[in-house]
């Protein structure tokens, strides 16, 4: 039974190949093949059908920021690709109180949509287009020895990225990323009380 287990937990070869089902799948419309898990510091997605992957950022998560998205590709041609995809990232500052014995919270959530769209020009060049809305709310209050106070808004805006993939051999790629903030918003409301001193209101 020893050996067995030695057998199964014993690495496969893996095979970093450039192939035409493993594409780049970082701001274009390409997703993971199927029950692949993608396992790294800065990202994890898993693909449990086709298709449709479900990813994270797990170093967020260290600091108390638990975040999700769900990307799904719902075309997949011989040289074009379309997806969109739906991200949620929440912060509470009711998770820095031992740091801040602050009683009052505020909390944040930022909602990251995206529609992308890859297209294939041949099998060593690749162009994809990420057009970004994100979404910022906030809300809280605050309550200091001089501040007291409501707040409540949110931030919009619009980005535009361009990826561009030339893959040069069967294990290096050369990728040229632009990005454009094409639109941005804020709206913020909220009322403050302030005690400069303890003979003063404002």
């Amino acid at each position: 039974s020893l050996v067995a287990a030695l057998l199964l937990l014993a690495p496969r070869t893996a095979h970093p190949f450039h192939t035409r089902e493993q594409r780049t799948t970082d701001d274009t419309a390409d997703t993971l093949e199927p029950h692949r898990l993608r396992l790294g510091l800065f990202r994890l997605e898993y693909t449990p059908w086709s298709n449709l992957t479900f990813g994270t950022y797990p170093l967020p998560w260290l600091l108390s920021v638990p975040n999700l998205a769900l990307k799904w590709r719902y075309y997949k041609g011989e040289q074009v690709s379309l997806s969109g995809r739906l991200g949620f990232f929440g912060f509470d500052t009711k998770s820095l109180e031992k740091l801040d014995e602050q009683k009052t919270h505020a909390t944040l959530a930022v909602v990251p949509f995206d529609l992308a769209a890859t297209w294939r020009v041949d099998k060593r060049f690749s162009m994809s287009l990420d057009l970004i809305w994100t979404s910022v709310f906030v809300k809280g209050t605050a309550d200091l020895d001089s501040l007291n106070g409501t707040f409540q808004g949110g931030t919009s805006n619009l980005q535009a990225v361009y990826t561009f993939e030339l893959r040069a051999t069967r294990v290096t790629a050369f990728l040229l990323q632009a990005r454009f903030l094409s639109f941005q918003r804020a709206n913020l409301n909220g009322n403050v009380i302030l005690h400069p001193d303890e003979f003063t209101t404002v």
